[in-house]
């Protein structure tokens, strides 16, 4: 996964992550417990099974699909934010 922003004044910030480390069934476990603690019951119920499938399709759609942009974000100051896989 990396992370690209640009500023027209300042330098470019780049940041890559490894998709596997970011999206695995530990992070998905981490998550749901996260969830489950600082999120009310009543207003977002998530399993970590559910979790741990939604992390298998985002490594799917990887593989299928490398570079694809999941956010392009240009703000009226010139700020260019993308996030790609």
């Amino acid at each position: 996964m990396k992370i690209i922003i640009k500023s027209p004044n300042e330098r470019t910030i780049r940041l890559i992550f490894p998709t596997r480390l970011l999206f695995n069934s530990l992070t998905a476990k981490i998550g749901a417990a996260a969830l489950k603690k600082y999120v009310p019951s009543d207003k977002f119920k998530i399993k970590p099974r559910d979790l741990h499938k939604i992390v298998k399709e985002i490594n799917r759609i990887k593989r299928k699909h490398p570079g694809l942009v999941l956010v392009d974000v240009e703000t009226s100051d010139g700020d260019i934010v993308k996030i790609k896989l």
